[in-house]
């Protein structure tokens, strides 16, 4: 049985991990094919058209709205809205209700799948608009506010004067206009241009200028961005499995604030729809209120207002210690570590840090239950959470041989230099502590006096493999700034040998022993101590006389063990 676990550890340490994630701008093609999806030849868009969430009477989500059961998948799984395919077993392909035309498939599916707005005018991303976009038009950001905003309508405002060159049919359709300019930009041609400029320019400012239009127009071009994409002609609605609607009585409901934002959203851009076919009928003020409105509500979407805190935007979820990189990416590296108090361990080997039986358990979970429950008698993430609580002497030989091949990270706060961070094999230990071998200390500049010590497992083959070559304790013996040997004795290792060779304190007893052997048996039954004076003879006598003459010295059992050892 514990030759198949380690089997199953093999097979643990073959899986591939991700390689990684990057946050860009993406192409509206790319947010429609989040949510487009076929099914027995049958394509399902994810366009959301209506402001609504769930009928409030009967708790159902309403068609083409936000938690529309025909977009995000059903709430229950494996049943369809009319419940004719209820309570069989479950098939392990989707497929459409031939009556109710919903979806039969897992209610999971809720919490992945998106959605999306189509917008009847174009809106452009508030993270761009100060970073990418003036050196792309070589406008200003305070004309481009006042373009986008159509701030020359609702405020009078002498900054027309600056853009003598736009029509008026320009500043009404300000937003078209620029995603006309975008779409028609070659990003090749204005960097040969610009190129051209930098060597004929003096001026500092200008050549910072330049620098700094070259390196992100050339980042477009590595990252195959199109200028036109900061222009937001489709917008991407999360899954509504992340952004719930919890029913708590018979009257009051909690939502998420993202579902009021994507709500008003609709009902604005059903607005500028419907001004839009009475264009001719009504004055274009009201188209233009619209477009004001939904360029702000799209802003407070994406990026957080100062003015209302208490509506979270999608860049809220990306930032703080409860992001969703954190909590659910970077918090699974979080999940493996610990911390404890470092205490002594002069008995370890000196690449090797000892780690408590009960951290140990806890650090190697989830690899211990993986190994568990493929065992064909356990099978079950519960009998093996069963075996980690009441089967120590299990577990105990599956750490040790986890210990062969593992490689342990440990941090000493605060990390100034790279020697505070320094990988250990790991040795299991009963103690609710960290043993640390007493000449590691240098490095860490750490000392035995409640000094803790972070404790963090790691996970990726390539992650070990660099450990093991780089920041392992045996490639750490020489300080990187300035080539000296830190592998030196400090601390509590020259007060140890001190005590050892000092006789001063301690009284002398009339005692004779005659070798080393008797010495240790009388220290272990108690009657003398480590530093206790005494006299032992040693290998040398001659005759003299016909008297026989042996030599003593004196000495203590601490002198003895340390002569033994040099």
């Amino acid at each position: 049985m514990f030759i198949k676990y380690m089997n199953n550890y093999n097979s643990l340490n073959n899986l591939k991990s991700n390689i990684g994630f990057k946050i860009s701008i993406a192409s509206p093609l790319n947010i429609i094919k989040w949510s487009w999806r076929k099914i027995n030849n049958i394509i399902i868009l994810g366009q959301i058209s209506e402001p609504y969430t769930i009928d409030f009477k009967t708790g159902t989500p309403k068609l083409n709205g936000l938690f529309c059961e025909k977009i995000f998948g059903p709430l229950i799984s494996w049943q369809c809205k009319c419940g004719i395919f209820k309570n069989i077993d479950p098939i392990k392909y989707t497929y459409i209700c031939p009556i109710c035309g919903y979806e039969n498939t897992n209610s999971q599916v809720r919490r992945y799948r998106m959605g999306y707005i189509y917008l009847y005018t174009p809106v452009v991303h508030i993270w761009y608009l100060y970073e990418l976009l003036p050196y792309i038009l070589n406008l200003p950001v305070n004309m481009l506010e006042y373009l986008l905003y159509y701030t020359f309508f609702l405020e009078h405002n002498k900054k027309i004067n600056f853009l003598k060159k736009i029509t008026i049919t320009q500043f009404i359709f300000a937003s078209n206009y620029i995603q006309y300019l975008l779409q028609h930009f070659n990003i090749l041609n204005k960097l040969l241009k610009i190129k051209s400029l930098l060597y004929n320019t003096n001026n500092l400012l200008k050549k910072k200028y330049i620098i700094k239009t070259i390196n992100l127009l050339n980042l477009c071009l590595l990252n195959n961005i199109h200028p036109q994409w900061i222009m937001l002609d489709v917008i991407p609605v999360l899954p509504a499995g992340l952004r719930p609607l919890i029913y708590l009585n018979t009257i009051n409901f909690v939502s998420s604030p993202l579902n009021e934002i994507y709500r008003t959203i609709i009902i604005i851009n059903n607005k500028l729809k419907r001004w839009q076919m009475l264009r001719r009928k009504f004055p274009i003020s009201f188209e233009i209120i619209e477009k004001r409105n939904l360029q702000q509500t799209i802003d407070m979407l994406i990026e957080k207002n100062n003015s209302k805190k208490n509506i979270n935007s999608l860049s809220s979820h990306l930032q703080g210690k409860f992001n969703y990189f954190r909590q659910y990416i970077l918090g699974k590296r979080i999940d493996f570590s610990g911390r404890s108090v470092i205490v002594s361990g002069p008995s370890l080997i000196f690449n090797k840090i000892g780690i408590s039986t009960n951290l140990s358990i806890e650090l190697f979970k989830p690899i211990l239950l993986n190994i568990l429950k493929k065992n064909k008698y356990i099978n079950t993430l519960l009998r093996a959470s069963y075996y980690i609580e009441y089967s120590p002497l299990i577990l105990k030989r599956l750490l040790k041989y986890i210990f062969l091949k593992e490689i342990i990270m440990f941090n000493r706060a605060p990390t100034l230099h790279r020697m505070n961070i320094q990988t250990f094999k790991p040795f299991l230990i009963e103690n609710e502590i960290i043993k640390l071998f007493p000449i590691a200390c240098s490095g860490f500049n750490a000392d035995f006096d409640g000094d803790q010590m972070g404790i963090f497992l790691i996970l990726s083959d390539a992650a070990k493999k660099e450990a093991k070559k780089n920041i392992i304790f045996d490639k750490n013996l020489f300080a990187p700034s300035s080539k000296k040997n830190i592998f030196k004795y400090s601390q509590n290792i020259i007060l140890g040998i001190n005590t050892l060779v000092s006789f001063k304190g301690y009284n002398y007893k009339n005692l004779i022993f005659s070798n080393i052997e008797d010495i240790l048996n009388a220290y272990n039954h108690s009657l003398i101590k480590i530093n206790t004076i005494f006299l032992v003879r040693i290998n040398f006598h001659f005759y003299f006389n016909k008297n026989i003459y042996k030599k003593y010295i004196i000495t203590s059992l601490g002198r003895l063990l340390l002569q033994k050892l040099i």
